[in-house]
C-alpha cells in the first residue's frame, strides 16, 4: 500500500513586504554609496585640486597686475613672489595629484593665461580638467577661457 502524505499547510511569510522592501532599499542605498566612493570621489579629488590651482593662480596673477599695472614676468607659477595669496597658492601647487608644470605666459605668447602641462597625458589627465572646465567655464574643451589640448591646458586670463 502506498503512503499518502499529508501536504504542507501554508504559511504566512517570515517578514512583512514592508520590511522586505526597507531591507532592499538600504541595500540598494549602501551599494550606490560604495559605487560613488569607488568611482565619483576619486575621480573629482584632482579635478578639484587643479580648479583650485587656477582659480588661486587667477586671482594671484590679476592681482599682481592691477596693484603693479603690468604683468609679472613669464615663468613657473610656484616662482611668484611669496606674498599672502603666492604663499596659498604654492601649496596648492604642492598638493596637487595631478604631475606636471604650472607655468604663467605672458602677453607676448598670445595673451595672458596659465599654462598646464602634464607630467603624463591620458584620461586621468582629461577626466579631471574636462570636469574643472565645467566648474570654471563652459564645459566645451575645445572653447572659451580654458582650452584643453592633449598635451596641455591653458586657461586664459580675463581683464575685464
Amino acid at each position: 500500500m502506498s503512503e499518502r502524505i499529508a501536504p504542507e499547510p501554508i504559511r504566512p511569510p517570515a517578514e512583512s513586504r514592508l520590511r522586505a522592501a526597507l531591507r532592499f532599499g538600504v541595500v540598494g542605498l549602501a551599494l550606490g554609496l560604495i559605487g560613488s566612493a569607488l568611482y565619483i570621489i576619486p575621480e573629482q579629488s584632482p579635478a578639484n585640486a587643479v580648479t583650485k590651482v587656477f582659480s588661486e593662480g587667477r586671482a594671484v596673477l590679476l592681482t599682481a597686475r592691477v596693484e603693479r599695472g603690468v604683468w609679472p614676468p613669464d615663468g613657473e607659477l610656484a616662482s611668484l613672489p611669496v606674498e599672502g595669496r603666492g604663499l596659498r597658492l604654492r601649496t596648492l601647487l604642492t598638493e596637487c595629484p595631478l604631475a606636471g608644470t604650472w607655468r604663467f605666459v605672458g602677453v607676448k605668447a598670445g595673451g595672458p593665461a596659465i599654462v598646464f602641462t602634464p607630467a603624463e597625458t591620458g584620461q586621468p589627465y582629461e577626466r579631471a580638467l574636462r570636469l574643472a572646465d565645467k566648474w570654471l567655464d563652459d564645459g566645451e574643451p575645445a572653447t572659451g577661457d580654458l582650452v584643453i589640448g592633449p598635451d596641455r591646458a591653458r586657461l586664459r586670463l580675463s581683464v575685464e
